[in-house]
């Protein structure tokens, strides 16, 4: 699975680039925000534009991030394609209602809704 990840002021920004399932992509996930998170890491963007699928493991483990850095007193930002199947399926789940979704990346950094 391909993630990358940097800093855009003090928001941590991680970009996934394929699908992302159980065993590798929920894995890689949880690891690359837990270590950001205990490193002090308060405000984050997840750009999933570019994943074309997740799985209901993923799905899990974007749940429990978000509730981890709202413990942290933090905020997770999700930047998913519009009308695409990561979007669809965060709506099936009606998360849509409790997870912060963007359209770009840019709006995603500067926080506010389109």
């Amino acid at each position: 699975m391909a993630v990358s990840s940097w800093k855009e002021g003090d928001i941590d920004v991680l970009e996934f680039k394929e699908k992302l399932v159980c065993g590798d992509g929920d894995t890689q996930m949880r690891n690359q925000f837990n270590e950001l998170l205990e490193a002090g890491a308060k405000t984050f963007v997840f750009d999933l534009s570019d994943v074309p699928y997740i799985d209901s493991a993923v799905v899990g483990e974007i749940v429990s991030c978000a509730k981890r850095v709202r413990q942290a007193e933090g905020e997770l930002r999700l930047v998913v394609e519009p009308k695409g199947r990561v979007e669809d399926m965060l709506r099936l789940c009606s998360l849509d209602r409790v997870l912060d979704l963007y359209q770009d990346r840019a709006t995603a950094l500067s926080g506010t809704k389109n």
